[in-house]
Order: structure tokens, then sequence, then C-alpha cells
């Protein structure tokens, strides 16, 4: 485990789209940034009415003159923008050593089957949470030098918020491993992993949803227990209960991938 983990870390720092994904995050988080406070700068100069500061309002609920680097911070790393970053990078690392064809010669190195999935998920893991770690510094320097009030007031929702994120982020980032051992295609596991959130996700929770309101006669809504679906709802606001439905969906995500890779490793020909 220790000779993998060393291995796919030295594979993570020589992969040019490792250093490729982390500068597009910085400048495009920049970019989002900049282009905020430039409404916010246009909305003080054209004092709005209400009718049209309400139709400004940001996702976490304020206007733009209310918002501060906390609302910033979570409104970079809402919905699904982080999680590409992730995809990506976990495609290219699960696939680097099928596509090389270095897995043939560590093949009969690994004792058990997990433990190359599991290193490849720590890896995962490490760049996902730098991934936040980022663009929450983008955010702090540009609030910091725009408007001088960099600080942040709710600290326990911020990192209730970002722990949520950050796992369910990983789960997902999981399960593109295990597709990728799979397949061992990067072309093909990225139309999967991204075709899935950006096209496929919406009239699957549709379908499931209507289909288990015929059975029950009740409402229902898959959402809360999936993981893009509670990636892209979650705010800082996220109470105990939903932190925990996060973590379980995530834990769950992990295991079958670990699973998975393992069965796959074990069947399928090197």
């Amino acid at each position: 485990m220790g000779k993998l983990l060393k291995w796919d870390f030295y594979k993570a720092k020589k992969m040019k789209s490792t250093w490729l994904l982390l500068a597009a995050l910085i400048i495009l988080s920049a970019i989002s940034v900049m282009m905020t406070y430039s409404n916010l700068k246009d909305i003080e100069e054209l004092k709005l009415s209400e009718n049209i500061e309400a139709m400004q309002k940001d996702v976490v609920g304020k206007t733009y003159e209310e918002m501060d680097v906390l609302d910033w911070t979570l409104a970079l790393s809402g919905g699904n923008f982080l999680l590409m970053f992730t995809i990506i990078f976990a495609v290219f690392l699960a696939t680097t050593d099928f596509t090389t064809g270095f897995i043939k010669n560590m093949y009969g190195y690994i004792g058990n089957k997990s433990s190359f999935i599991i290193s490849k998920i720590i890896l995962t893991a490490i760049f996902s949470l730098l991934t936040f770690v980022l663009t929450y510094l983008v955010a702090f320097i540009a609030d910091w030098v725009l408007l001088e009030t960099s600080s942040i007031v709710a600290w326990s929702g911020f990192l209730r918020y970002t722990l949520a994120k950050w796992m369910l982020i990983l789960g997902y980032g999981s399960l593109v491993i295990a597709i990728a051992v799979i397949t061992r295609k990067n072309a093909l596991t990225l139309i999967i992993s991204l075709g899935y959130f950006l096209f496929l996700q919406e009239p699957f929770y549709k379908g499931i949803n209507t289909l288990v309101e015929k059975v029950t006669s009740n409402p229902f809504d898959i959402t809360q227990y999936s993981l893009v679906g509670n990636i892209e709802i979650i705010r800082h606001t996220i109470t105990t209960k939903e932190m925990i439905t996060c973590m379980i969906v995530s834990i769950v995500a992990i295991a079958l991938s670990i699973g998975v890779g393992h069965w796959s490793l074990k069947n399928q020909d090197i």
C-alpha cells in the first residue's frame, strides 16, 4: 500500500493534467469573483429598484450588496464547479497505469487488489481538498483587496458545508475511479462521468421519482439520497441531519467503488 501511494503521488505530481487543472481552477475562480464584484459595483452605481434587486439575488439568498466573504466562497464552490476538476483528475490518475502498460509490471506485486483503488481514492481526496483550498484562497484575497472585509462569522456552518461537499465530491470521484478501472480508457470514462451529471442525471432522477411515487402513492425525491443531487443543493445552512445523510451517501459510494474495482482487477484480463 505504501509503495502504491508513493507511486500514485509521484505520478500525480508528474502529470501535466494535474497542474493544468489547478491553474485553470485558479484562473476561472478569479474571473468569477471579478465578474461578481463588477456586478456589485454596477448595482451600487445604478441604485437599482427593489424589484430589480430581487432578480439579482445570489444562490445564498442575498443581494450582492449584502454578501460577505463566506457567501463568495460558497458561491464559487457551489454546484458542480469543483466536481468537474476532481472527475478529470481521477480519470487520468486511474487510467495512466493502463494506458502506459505499467499495470502489467506492477500487477503481481499488488497483494490486495483493493489497495490499488484505495491508493487512488486517497490521492483524489488530497486533490479535491486542494481545489477547495485554492478556491477559498482566491475568494479571500479578492474580497480583502476589493472590499477589505475578509472575515467569517459562521465558521461552524462553513466547515460543515466544506466537509460535506468534499466527501460528496470524493464519493463521486471514487466511482469515477471504479469506472476507469473497468473501462481502462480515459476518453470513455470522461464521457460516462461527465455525461451523467451534465445530461443524464435529471431524467434519471425523474424516472426513479415517478416509479417510486407510483408504487408507494407518496411524493418522493431521490436527490437527497444521491451524490450529485446533494452536491448541487447543500448550502452553508446545512443541518446535522443533512450532513449525516451526505456522509452516509459518500461512504456507501466509496465502499461500492472499492468493491467494484477489486472485482474488476481480479476478473478482467490485465
